[in-house]
C-alpha cells in the first residue's frame, strides 16, 4: 500500500526534474544567445575593418585624384594671364588650400599677384549706418554714391571703387582715397596681404573674387558681391560643396542683372574649378563673359581650351 511518504518523495521528485529541466534548458537558451551576439559582434569587427580599410582606399584614391587634377590645372592655365595683374578678393571662409592654389595658379598662368584682400564677414553682415554716416561727411564720397538708398549697396560702391584706386584705376570721382581708407579701417572692413612691391611695369588690372556660397544667404553679403562693379574685368569663383545652401544654380541667381557683368564658376572649390576660373578670367579680359560649371546654369564646364 502506498503511503504519504511515497507521495511526498514523488511531488519532490517531480518538482526536482522540473527545476532541474528549466535550468538546464535556459542554460542552454543562454548559451546560444550568447553565441549568436559573439558571431554579430565578430562580423561587426569585421565589417568595421573592412569599411575602415576600404574608406582609407577611397581617401589615398580621391587624394591621389586632387593631387593629379592639380597637376593639370597648373599646366592648363599656363600662360593665360601673362602681362596681368590680378587683385584676389576673398568674401567668406574660403579654405587656405583654395587660397594658395589659387595663388600658385596665377603665378603659373603668367599673372602677377597684386595682392589679397580679405573682406571682413563680420563687418559685410553688420548694419551699415554708421559708417555711411562717416563716409558721406567726406568730400565728394556722396556722389560717387549716386541715389542709391541702401546702405550696404552705398558701402560696396565706395569700398570698391577703394580698391580701384589701390588696383591703380582711376577714379569716377576725386575719391579722398587716405581718408576713405582710415574709415574702413575703422570699421575693420577688410585686411590686404601679399601687396606687390613694385608694378613696374605698368600692366593691366583685374579683380578675382573668392566668394563662399553659404553667405549669400545673407542679403548684405549678397549685396556686397553683386555690387562689386568696376571699370576692371571682375571674374567670382563660388567655393562649397553639394550640401551647401544656397546651392550652385541660386547663387548664380542672386547676382541678378548684374550678372552680364561677370565670369562666373560655380565649382572654384575643386582645382578644375579653379583653373577653370582663372581660363573665364582670361576671356572676361578680352570682353566674353560666360558661366561655367557644374549647375544648371553653366554654359559647359570649363572654357574650351586653345594656345594662349
Amino acid at each position: 500500500m502506498i503511503n504519504f511518504r511515497y507521495h511526498v518523495i514523488s511531488i519532490v521528485a517531480v518538482f526536482l526534474a522540473l527545476g532541474l529541466g528549466i535550468v538546464m534548458g535556459s542554460t542552454v537558451i543562454d548559451r546560444a544567445i550568447v553565441d549568436g551576439l559573439r558571431n554579430r559582434i565578430a562580423n561587426a569587427e569585421n565589417n568595421s575593418i573592412e569599411r575602415k580599410t576600404e574608406n582609407d582606399r577611397l581617401r589615398s584614391s580621391v587624394k591621389k585624384q586632387d593631387e593629379q587634377d592639380t597637376a593639370l590645372a597648373g599646366h592648363t592655365v599656363r600662360g593665360y594671364l601673362t602681362g596681368q595683374t590680378v587683385f584676389v578678393v576673398t568674401i567668406g571662409d574660403i579654405p587656405e588650400a583654395t587660397r594658395v592654389e589659387t595663388q600658385e595658379l596665377l603665378s603659373v598662368s603668367g599673372a602677377r599677384l597684386g595682392s589679397v584682400i580679405d573682406i571682413n564677414e563680420d563687418f559685410l553682415k553688420s548694419d551699415k549706418t554708421k559708417i555711411v554716416k562717416d563716409l558721406i561727411a567726406l568730400e565728394n564720397v556722396k556722389t560717387l554714391m549716386g541715389n542709391e538708398k541702401d546702405k550696404d549697396s552705398q558701402v560696396a560702391t565706395v569700398l570698391t571703387q577703394l580698391l580701384n584706386v589701390r588696383a591703380g584705376e582711376a577714379a569716377q570721382v576725386t575719391l579722398p582715397s587716405v581718408q576713405v581708407a582710415d574709415i574702413f579701417e575703422t570699421y575693420k572692413s577688410f585686411s590686404e596681404q601679399e601687396q606687390a612691391q613694385s608694378f613696374d611695369p605698368v600692366q593691366p588690372v583685374s579683380f578675382i573674387l573668392l566668394v563662399n556660397r553659404t553667405d549669400l544667404d545673407n542679403e548684405r553679403v549678397a549685396s556686397f558681391v553683386s555690387r562689386f562693379h568696376s571699370t576692371l574685368p571682375v571674374s567670382i569663383g563660388f567655393v562649397g560643396n553639394e550640401t551647401d545652401t544656397p546651392d550652385r544654380s541660386d547663387a548664380i541667381e542672386l547676382l541678378g542683372a548684374t550678372l552680364a557683368a561677370f565670369s562666373v564658376v560655380d565649382n572654384a572649390e575643386a582645382p578644375s574649378g579653379r583653373a577653370a576660373l582663372l581660363i573665364a578670367h582670361a576671356e572676361n579680359i578680352t570682353g566674353t563673359h560666360v558661366i561655367y560649371g557644374v549647375s544648371d546654369k553653366a554654359k559647359s564646364p570649363a572654357p574650351a581650351l586653345s594656345s594662349p
